[in-house]
């Protein structure tokens, strides 16, 4: 009679490649995982940038325009809100106006409207010396979010001056 030779995988080896096909899961997992993330960081990152460069620019329109035509503060903080009507402008004061611009709490007055990642924007106006007729005007331009994951709260700066009469 002929006697068929038995092999094939004992439990062991069957474990031990279950547990390395289980390790490489898990770190592609993770590897993924951590791409979204800072692919999800990186898209925040660049809509804060693009509204605050928004900020900035109906700065430079509203300072182009004719004195008296819009009301921009030129001390102070204060956000803008561009509408049908034009430039609107939203004062408030900061709750600590010892803390960096970036640093603060910013009131509900600021917050971006129809964005989904909770955006807050404060700008700070502060006139330089007047030269003539000329007053300096520089704007510093914050804005934070709250980050993904362990990233906690994620804030831009951007400045612009502008020469008002």
């Amino acid at each position: 009679m002929y006697k068929l030779k038995e092999t094939g995988d004992t439990i062991v080896e069957v474990l031990i490649s279950l547990a390395i096909l289980s390790l490489a899961f898990v770190i592609s997992y993770s590897i993924a995982s951590r791409t979204l993330i800072i692919s999800q960081n990186n898209q925040e990152h660049s809509l804060a940038l693009e509204y605050l460069d928004a900020q900035l620019e109906a700065l430079r329109y509203a300072s182009a325009l004719p004195p008296g035509q819009v009301n921009i503060p030129t001390a102070g903080y204060f956000c803008l809100y561009l509408n049908g009507a034009g430039i609107n402008s939203v004062d408030f004061s900061p709750p600590n106006t010892t803390k960096p611009l970036s640093q603060q709490g910013y009131n509900s007055n600021c917050e971006v409207p129809g964005n989904s990642f909770n955006y807050y924007v404060a700008i700070i106006a502060t006139k330089n010396q007047a030269q003539g007729n000329t007053i300096a005007v520089n704007y510093d331009a914050s804005i934070k979010w709250n980050g993904l994951g362990a990233l906690g709260v994620q804030s831009e700066d951007l400045n612009y001056r502008v020469y008002v009469q």
